[in-house]
């Protein structure tokens, strides 16, 4: 069958018996106005609408917008407070050169570090990763940074 109904299968005839005269085109915009479901739904092209009304096109209320949550100088402020006192817990612990296991003091810190920030990850992964530059320092002299130029053990 070809796109007009007719074709090697069937003829015209045969088509209007299986769909009516609708599939041939006869009374076509009856049929379409018989079914509102079928009728195409018609929107205004996006370059037409402007923007800060669309939804009082639509009958929709509009949201208002809220302002991002900046990050205040207190929020700054507090967390390098945090970070130092964390770099002065771990500075008071020591960690001999090239170290096979983390010593058991370190371990504590760390320790209650995670448990301090159990429900914050930020400030876990944060307190986390002061923890663990503070012993790749003593313990192998590498910095944060430093790349392949660290100077190694001592």
């Amino acid at each position: 069958m070809d796109n007009k109904g007719g074709g090697a299968q069937g003829t015209s005839g045969e088509t209007e018996k299986l769909f009516g005269a609708v599939e041939t085109g006869e009374n076509f915009d009856a049929f379409m106005g018989s079914r509102e479901d079928l009728k195409p739904k018609m929107e205004t092209p996006a370059e037409l609408i402007d923007n800060d009304n669309t939804a009082e096109i639509a009958g929709e209320e509009q949201p208002t917008e809220q302002p991002a949550a900046a990050v205040t100088d207190d929020d700054s402020a507090d967390d390098e407070k945090k970070d130092e006192e964390v770099k002065e817990q771990l500075a008071k612990l020591k960690v001999s050169g090239n170290a096979g296991m983390l010593p058991s003091a370190y371990e504590k810190a760390v320790r209650s570090i995670m448990a301090r920030n159990r429900k914050d990850p930020f400030r876990l992964v944060r307190e986390l990763d002061i923890a663990r530059w503070d012993l790749m320092e003593k313990a192998f002299s590498r910095k944060l940074g430093d790349g392949l130029n660290g100077s190694g053990a001592k």
